[in-house]
């Protein structure tokens, strides 16, 4: 088992004529299915390498044999399976670093993206459905000084869905970064903590614990729309539905091993 950018990559390596190819990409696609490993590797040594006389001939021999290669990656479908064909070790590791790149990281950040796209659109409804920001002109006015959106520009109703899903995703990005500082300090209360009602009030004020150390630039323009929101149920709902997606994408670290 060895690391790439956080991700657990195991690799199933056997000779030749100790298994069935098919045995072994099965146990390949066990390791990712059980969540032992990230990715899986299937390596078939080749033969001779049994017969080497001493460590050092077989060091050679590992360094210049070639391997049968197979990869398997998570998808949204599952585990996909990639064969490489036959390379020597040195070109196993640039392959897998490419496929990580390339595919992994791409498939993986894609789907939390979707992810928060659906929590944000989620709330954004729930809004609409129980009028909690279209009704209150207050409220969308108090937005629109946030964001820094003129007093002079008449929202079309089509303008204020857009308005509602960019504060809830400030938010959101306040969340994330909320649940990650809470690491580093003992007074900060982490999202898992967060009570059964009320949760805006809990936000507010360790929001404001975190601006009394610094954290200006990502947290004032984002308390600044949470002070627009009522006390109520539907805020409530708000919370809990971004809440999860945070804490689930901070889980999986593809964020923060994306660069």
């Amino acid at each position: 088992m060895v690391e790439i950018a956080g991700f657990k990559i195991n690799i199933e390596g056997w000779f030749e004529k100790s298994i069935q190819l098919n045995e072994l990409k099965s146990k390949c696609r066990e390791r990712i299915e059980d969540r032992i490993c990230d990715i899986a590797i299937g390596l078939l040594y080749p033969e001779t390498l049994r017969e080497a006389d001493h460590d050092e001939e077989l060091e050679n021999k590992i360094k210049q044999s070639e391997y049968e290669v197979f990869i398997f990656l998570p998808s949204k479908e599952g585990v996909d399976e990639k064969s490489l064909g036959k390379m020597k070790l040195e070109k196993v590791a640039e392959s897998l670093n490419y496929l990580y790149t390339q595919t992994v990281k791409a498939d993986l950040l894609r789907d939390k993206i979707d992810k928060i796209e659906e929590a944000i659109q989620a709330c954004a409804e729930m809004t609409s459905i129980s009028s909690l920001f279209f009704s209150s002109q207050k409220i969308i006015e108090e937005l629109k000084k946030a964001l820094g959106i003129g007093e002079d520009v008449e929202l079309r109703r089509t303008f204020r869905k857009d308005l509602t899903k960019m504060a809830l995703f400030i938010i959101f990005n306040g969340l994330l970064f909320h649940q990650i500082i809470s690491a580093h300090y003992r007074n900060i209360n982490r999202l898992e903590k967060v009570p059964e009602s009320n949760i805006l009030s809990f936000i507010r004020k360790e929001w404001e614990k975190i601006m009394m150390i610094n954290y200006l630039p990502i947290f004032n323009l984002a308390f600044e729309i949470i002070s627009c929101f009522p006390i109520s149920r539907e805020t409530d709902g708000i919370f809990r539905n971004l809440i999860p997606v945070v804490l689930e994408t901070i889980s999986s670290g593809v964020l923060l091993n994306t660069t």
